[in-house]
């Protein structure tokens, strides 16, 4: 849902949570994703200064 929102591009992916209480620990997580969307190469590469950053960004993205 979220990326057919963004037609598949991570970089678009909206906040999912506005104001999430977030520490401002510094762990930095870097997250990767190499695929296809609808036929097209797509890539994307970006660094969080902690999981909970990236987990309010990306939403369910890159839940593992």
């Amino acid at each position: 849902m979220q990326l057919e929102a963004a037609d598949g591009n991570l970089a678009s992916v909206q906040a999912q949570q506005v104001n999430a209480p977030c520490t401002m620990e510094l762990d930095p997580v870097t997250v990767t994703a190499v695929g296809r969307w609808h036929g097209s190469v797509v890539s994307f590469e970006q660094t969080y200064s902690n999981s909970c950053v990236l987990s309010v960004q990306t939403g369910a993205v890159f839940d593992i």
